[in-house]
């Protein structure tokens, strides 16, 4: 037995596991969407201008208490960084490209509606 659409939506009936999306009950905050896709933006900037900002860690850190080994494992870390960084910056700029397709598709339902 298969699950019936809403009342009034002249459809064929859903198989079970299938679903049907009824437009006009989605509410899409698309200052709220605007706004963590800039968001997003900003901290691939940051993240994409982070080597230039670090400049050399070691000669910045020093030997505090008179332990020079801290700032080879300040360089060390910072070479470590390098690959996850430029992972998160794909992945944010995946999550980045979705949400620009989300608020497009949306937008162009709204003015179809």
């Amino acid at each position: 037995m298969g699950v019936h659409p809403p009342v009034g939506y002249r459809d064929r009936e859903l198989n079970p596991g299938e679903c049907r999306m009824v437009a006009e009950k989605v509410k899409i905050d698309y200052d709220l969407l605007s706004s963590v896709r800039e968001s997003i933006t900003q901290i691939i900037a940051e993240l994409e201008d982070a080597p230039e900002r670090t400049g050399d860690v070691a000669g910045a850190i020093g030997a505090p208490y008179e332990r020079p080994q801290l700032g080879s494992l300040a360089s060390d870390f910072r070479g470590s960084w390098e690959p996850k960084r430029d992972d998160l910056i794909a992945t944010l700029d995946g999550i980045g490209t979705h949400l620009d397709v989300v608020i497009e598709s949306y937008s162009d339902l709204d003015e179809g509606a």
